[in-house]
């Protein structure tokens, strides 16, 4: 037997914390039996005799693995197997790429025109229906993008949830729902029709705002420049007193990141900190923003401590676990107003790039483009090689389609980076732990 290349260390005052990356499990051991495993580390077998109730203990935590063990091989198999279960299903739709509001920085092309049709909506109810009649499927997960997807809520959203409701009703499949949304639409009608639909839970929403009002109303204007930021701050209230979950993203740049406390004086002011678990804040610097991002630093941690104080749970992006995407899994597809298939939704929606076709009976052709994607995902030697692996993966399939090279590290990190980058990890497991 072997210590496992995930296994590390940690001196914490007169204890060691054992962390197994593979499982992020973390054990503590006192002076001596941190002292037993440093000095037989490299014959990890001499523990049997030695102590052997440590050994056990190791041996069953799959800290100790067989000399000829391919941890990678083993860890993938794993992945894949949860990549491909059959029991949930999700698809976000793009019901539209027209968009009511102008912000300076969206990526995407908001092209007139660019509507659902009525043949691409049946193809969608099709395909529900398909999926829905698996009698593995245990959950369904029908979200929205765009464009603003609210500006097709007649149209599109509310008739397809309609069906997929009625499609998930005999066989008790749970329905799920969530909307990537400006906000300025999510009126009491819209809300009102959405609790009429028999999810299992409430509709969840990620809305944007880009600083206080005044900073807020100069990026994100409707056609005619109309103000958005106090019909977006209601909405996201209203949302909150229904008991639907709201992720909110505050874009910042070097200019707008201290107006921020203002809106958190907004926000006070209307006890938003009272719904708790149901709202999240996030920061997210806006990219075209070049050269910013290390002297918005002090002002970003300024900020975000000043929500957290206020009792706001505040996300981030500065994470030391492996993240799962959805376009990482072969049981997502995002479909576009016109039928083509993709899986990232951070890139633009044009057919040149699509990784399929929806067709009218709901049947999904997928293409070249997909199957590499798949074939990425778990095959880059560095990665398979590395000791974070269990807790990195490289990052998302998008990011892997699009590394200069498949063959390296492709965060470009040192054997140090991947010590921190442990160490952090650990410390925030311990944390957690703390707060249970």
């Amino acid at each position: 037997m072997r210590l496992s290349k995930y296994v590390s260390t940690h001196p914490d005052g007169r204890r060691t914390l054992l962390f197994n990356a593979a499982g992020e499990q973390i054990f503590v051991l006192e002076p001596e039996l941190a002292e037993l495993l440093a000095r037989h580390a490299g014959q990890p077998d001499a523990l049997r005799d030695v102590h052997p109730t440590f050994y056990e203990q190791l041996y069953r935590t799959q800290c100790l693995v067989p000399d000829d063990a391919d941890e990678a091989e083993d860890l993938v198999a794993r992945w894949k197997a949860q990549d491909d279960d059959p029991s949930h299903f999700g698809i976000t739709i793009n019901p539209t790429l027209a968009c009511n509001l102008r912000c300076w920085y969206c990526y995407e092309e908001h092209r007139a025109g660019t509507v659902i049709s009525d043949t691409t909506r049946e193809a969608i109810c099709r395909l529900i229906a398909a999926r829905t009649a698996d009698e593995r499927l245990r959950s369904l997960n029908v979200s929205f993008f765009g464009g603003e997807p609210l500006l097709s809520f007649r149209k599109a959203v509310l008739p397809i949830l309609q069906y997929a409701a009625e499609a998930c009703a005999p066989r008790q499949v749970r329905l799920y729902s969530n909307f990537t949304t400006n906000g300025v639409l999510l009126t009491d009608e819209v809300l009102e029709a959405l609790d009429a639909l028999p999810l299992a839970k409430p509709a969840t929403f990620q809305i944007t705002f880009d600083g206080y009002r005044n900073w807020h109303d100069r990026v994100r204007y409707g056609a005619n420049r109309e103000p958005t930021y106090d019909v977006i701050l209601a909405h996201v209230e209203a949302a909150l007193r229904r008991g639907h979950e709201v992720f909110v993203r505050f874009n910042y740049t070097f200019d707008n990141i201290l107006t921020f406390l203002d809106t958190l004086g907004d926000f006070n002011a209307r006890h938003l900190a009272d719904y708790g678990n149901l709202l999240s804040v996030k920061f997210e610097h806006v990219w075209q923003d070049g050269g910013t991002r290390e002297a918005v630093q002090p002002y970003l941690v300024q900020v975000r401590d000043a929500f957290k104080a206020d009792g706001y749970r505040v996300g981030t992006d500065n994470i030391h676990y492996r993240h799962v995407c959805y376009a990482d899994t072969p049981q997502h597809l995002v479909i576009n107003y016109n039928g083509d298939i993709f899986k990232c939704t951070a890139r633009d929606f044009v057919s040149a790039q699509r990784e399929g076709v929806l067709h009218d009976d709901g049947s999904v052709e997928l293409n070249d483009v997909y199957e590499r994607r798949m074939r990425l995902r778990y095959v880059n030697p560095a990665c398979l090689a590395c000791k974070i692996l269990p807790i990195c993966n490289g990052g998302c399939s998008q990011s892997k389609m699009e590394a200069a090279k498949q063959t390296e590290c492709y965060r470009g990190m040192s054997e140090a980076d991947k010590d921190a980058y442990i160490k952090a990890r650990v410390e925030e497991i311990v944390k957690q732990t703390q707060q249970v």
